[in-house]
């Protein structure tokens, strides 16, 4: 089953049904549709998106283990479809590059509040 709904989602992010990163309404009607026809149960939207929570969590787990550990010790077992899963999610992961410590965050706001009343000064 998870598999179908991987193949599912999978079709919609290559066809760029997605806004920012996250399924539409569309998608998740339209996998529910396909889901429910296909295995004759009735899947409701909901369905989909707490199953897709689920298979991200270990999707995030699998791809942590791969990258950071030693990869050797997972060819026994593979990851069924790992390149799609990393297509659909592989871009939401966070990398912390972006990350700042509260001082760097208040000399930043410190710095924004001094240019905007700079502005305010010289315009008036």
């Amino acid at each position: 089953m998870d598999e179908y709904l991987v193949d599912i989602l999978y079709e919609h992010t290559i066809y760029r049904r997605q806004k920012d990163r996250s399924f539409t309404s569309t998608a998740y009607a339209n996998a529910s549709r396909a889901m429910s026809k296909k295995f004759g149960e009735n899947i409701s939207k909901e369905h989909i998106k707490d199953r897709l929570k689920t298979i991200m969590q270990i999707f995030n787990l699998a791809y942590d283990l791969v990258l950071e550990a030693d990869p050797q010790k997972f060819c026994l077992r593979p990851i069924p479809k790992f390149d799609q899963l990393e297509a659909i999610f592989g871009k939401d992961r966070a990398t912390g590059a972006t990350a700042e410590t509260p001082k760097e965050k208040k000399c930043r706001w410190e710095k924004s509040v001094m240019k905007e009343t700079w502005t305010i000064l010289m315009n008036s």
